[in-house]
């Protein structure tokens, strides 16, 4: 969702109360709330208001109309904090007779951006350190969001996978709509003091006129938005609650043959506690997850990749996604390592693999986090996994054994974290890689931080990281360092920045890093138009827009020597009809790549090239939109041996229409073709390590379709299906001389080197929330991969052909049940007043 990615971006910080702040005030109640969406208790008469707001944008602080005014009262007592605000808009409501545009209430599924629905929300910082927070937003169809974010060197990280208990509705009536919230403090953090002051601001979206508002007013043009934050008041002798929470799960698997069905169950236990820590008690949460299960995770995406550095996949397991921003600060915490593909298998000369698992195996996983009033932040990760084996066989004997490829290993994380000055932070990072019988060990220690000057005008990022990894018997460490320094308010911006990685630096075993052994510089100019009302966007007729010019400059670090130059232009505007345009072009100049061969400091030249980029997507509040992108780029091979007799060039589009059928039925499908022809580059490894590059056109098609159909927004239904083709044809075969120049190849009859790679995947899945935080999830997948040296030139002879392979074909069902200490202790104390 564009908007509340860009409203996070210009507020991030909720600061500690100044005079000018404005100030809300919670009633403490004892009257028990119904959460129906109506505010029928006679509490909500008796509590002000926050009322009085502002335009985010389109017209950066222009005040609410009188037709539309927000109002939003806030009560609490032992248990939890209540909310209630009434959302005016005359006319809009939806009846029987309703003629023309009103409140927008797209379904979709929980925490699922992007939907045409008007929306409202609240963002607490109970400990109001201007780093951390807690997002609540709800919309009129009555779909929940919720969100932690926090600041790290590399921006502001949006832990949209983190999911509270709490509840929520909304009444829809001619003249506006009614949202009722409540927030049990189990599902927050705060500190143990008697008096209560959080951060807080309160969001409200108009959909249908992409207006979006705010209670306390921001100003778009500084960054550091938290010091223009109001305060939540009246909140007085509370404590944390006992944070005890098991969720229970069953799980049963078939597959293709229903013979083959297992079935396995678990628990998922979350325990809050208090642990003395820099003076005071740090409030922890404990989050262990026994016998893990993670049958149930959307496909990855498949590719063929050519370069010479690792694909980098999402994390899809719910359980390294929810609550993870502490650990992925530094980017030291790529958590698909932890369960993800074992060690290499170590092979004799006459010795073949007939098994090699896909992954290893989870045993169990904790994580444990919190924070203090203070600002510091205390985080520790621990995962171990078991045993993998593989089978091997000898090719002369045919004898197969048994063969350890990773023993147990301990996948260990701590992070402390001290935030300041309620923009600013320091963080200590530490990992540690840990596997039994003289396996790979491995190490990391990193510090970085972020400091923003008083202004508020200008922040200095930087970190430093040091790597040990021990391999049977020896030792490798390496070191990176980041520094940027950037102007962060007003229309004009800039930065610059620079990233050291020495030749010996690895983190890969519990962190994800493409390459090391570089030296990086970028500066970058940037003019912003945040509202229409600007001068120079009523000259430009638009709502917004942004303009950039950068150079990058890429070096090799040992031995240090020229690798790539780069300028950028770039330009994106939103016109008043809600059209977004961006065009982008860049300049490379004669690139020095030391990576392609993956022979260490081989040099390969590639010749100067340009790329121009364009991309639009109109309105998504229409019925039917669409989103397209085309790339060109061009490599100029005029004077530079072998290259000058072929015209190297790439073409990319991309078509994404989406249509919304109805407020619970929305289909989208997206057509990506890519076309290389006479691409240079490494195609295989010959004896004694020396590389064999070719000349050759690539094709790559990927077809995807979704379809979601939200019934209530407890359940839902959505199908994905993705086909991805892709081939490398060559041409002609070379070697590499030690200055970067091709030469050809003696043997030019090596058709077994071309590449037909197809994946293909269907997730058809269920999910229904029978009971807060209680899932009843169903999934079917279906599921083919095959890679020949047969190149298909026609798409559908292609698709024909590797459709004739069998499918694989796996079915599961997954229950579970939230269980929560402090709804437990109130159901036994109701059954003994009964």
């Amino acid at each position: 969702m564009k908007h509340l990615t860009f409203f996070y971006i210009v507020f991030p910080f909720i600061l500690i109360s100044q005079a000018e702040k404005k100030e809300v005030f919670a009633k403490r109640i004892t009257e028990k709330v119904t959460i129906d969406g109506k505010l029928n208790e006679s509490f909500w008469s008796d509590i002000q208001p926050a009322k009085d707001f502002q335009m985010i944008q389109p017209i950066n602080g222009k005040f609410e109309r009188s037709n539309q005014k927000t109002e939003v009262k806030f009560a609490y007592d032992d248990q939890a904090i209540y909310i209630g605000a009434s959302l005016n808009d005359f006319g809009a409501g939806y009846d029987k007779n309703q003629i023309g545009p009103g409140i927008m209430r797209q379904l979709g599924p929980r925490d699922v951006e992007g939907k045409s629905v008007d929306l409202f929300g609240v963002f607490l910082n109970p400990f109001n350190d201007g780093i951390n927070e807690f997002s609540f937003l709800v919309s009129a169809a009555g779909v929940q969001i919720d969100k932690r974010i926090v600041l790290t060197t590399n921006g502001y990280i949006e832990d949209v996978n983190w999911d509270a208990v709490w509840e929520s509705d909304v009444t829809i009536y001619q003249d506006g709509w009614f949202v009722e919230i409540k927030i049990p403090y189990s599902a927050i953090r705060f500190p143990n003091k008697e008096i209560q002051e959080w951060g807080i601001n309160i969001y409200r979206e108009l959909r249908r006129f992409r207006e979006e508002y705010s209670w306390s007013v921001i100003d778009l043009k500084k960054k550091h938005i938290g010091k223009q934050s109001g305060i939540l008041k009246g909140i007085k002798n509370i404590s944390p609650p006992i944070r005890l929470s098991l969720t229970p799960y069953l799980s049963s698997v078939f597959t293709d043959n229903l013979s083959n069905f297992n079935y396995s169950g678990g628990v998922d236990l979350k325990y809050g506690f208090n642990l003395p820590f820099a003076k005071e008690n740090v409030n922890l949460t404990l989050d262990m997850i026994l016998l893990p299960e993670f049958q149930q995770t959307e496909f990855d995406p498949l590719v063929l990749n050519m370069s010479p550095f690792e694909t980098q996949y999402d994390e899809k397991r719910s359980f390294f996604t929810e609550g993870t921003e502490l650990f992925k600060k530094g980017d030291l915490f790529y958590s698909r390592r932890i369960g993800g593909t074992p060690l290499p298998t170590q092979l004799d000369s006459h010795e073949i693999a007939t098994f090699e698992p896909e992954n290893t195996r989870l045993f169990n996983a904790t994580k444990i986090s919190g924070r203090t009033q203070d600002g510091w932040g205390v985080g520790l990760f621990n995962g171990i996994t078991r045993n993998t084996y593989a089978q091997i066989q000898d090719t002369i004997t045919l004898i197969e054994r048994e063969q350890l490829i990773e023993p147990v290993t301990n996948y260990n994380m701590f992070v402390i974290d001290k935030s300041f000055n309620q923009n600013s932070f320091i963080t200590l990072l530490n990992t540690n890689v840990t596997r039994k019988n003289n396996f790979r060990n491995a190490h990391v220690v990193g510090i970085l931080g972020s400091v923003t000057n008083k202004k508020n005008t200008h922040s200095y990022d930087g970190s430093i990281k040091g790597s040990l990894i021990k391999d049977s018997g020896n030792s490798t460490s390496g070191f990176s360092t980041f520094f940027n320094f950037q102007k962060i308010n007003g229309n004009l911006r800039y930065s610059l920045q620079n990233y050291i990685e020495s030749d010996q630096y690895d983190i890969n075993d519990m962190g994800f890093l493409y390459q090391n052994n570089e030296v990086n510089t970028e500066l970058n100019l940037i003019y912003e138009l945040f509202s229409e009302d600007e001068q120079f966007s009523k000259k430009l007729n638009i709502k917004s827009g942004k303009f950039s010019l950068g150079l990058e400059h890429k070096s090799l670090y040992k031995p240090l020597s020229y690798n790539e130059l780069i300028i950028k232009i770039g330009g994106q505007i939103m016109n008043k009809k809600h059209l977004f345009m961006r065009l982008q072009s860049r300049y490379f100049f004669e690139e020095n790549d030391y990576f392609e061969s993956r022979v260490n400091n081989q040099l390969f030249i590639r010749p100067p090239s340009f790329k121009i980029s364009y991309y639009t997507s109109s309105n998504f509040n229409k019925p039917v939109s669409l989103n397209t992108s085309i790339s060109y780029k061009q490599r100029l091979n005029e004077n530079y041996k072998i290259w000058e007799n072929y015209n190297n060039n790439l073409l990319y589009t991309r078509i994404n229409p989406r249509f919304r059928i109805n407020d619970h039925a929305f289909i989208q499908y997206i057509l990506a073709i890519e076309a290389e022809k006479n691409e240079f580059g490494w195609i295989d490894e010959l004896e004694n390590n020396i590389p064999l590059f070719s000349r050759r056109d690539r094709k790559m098609f990927t077809n995807k379709f979704i379809l979601e159909y939200t019934f209530n927004p407890k359940i839902y239904l959505k199908m994905i299906t993705r086909h991805y083709w892709s081939t490398i044809d060559n041409k002609e075969f070379y070697n590499i001389s030690t200055n970067g120049q091709l030469s050809y190849f003696e043997d030019q009859n090596l058709s077994d080197l071309n590449i037909n790679f197809n994946t293909w995947n269907l997730d058809l899945s269920f999910s229904w929330e029978y009971h807060p935080g209680s899932y009843l999830s169903v999934l079917w997948q279906n599921k083919l991969t095959k890679q020949t040296s047969s190149v298909e030139r026609i798409f559908f002879n292609n698709l024909n052909s590797f459709f004739e392979n069998p499918t694989n074909n796996i079915f599961s069902i997954k229950l579970t049940y939230y269980l929560d200490y402090i709804q437990l202790k109130t159901f036994k104390k109701n059954d003994r007043n009964k």
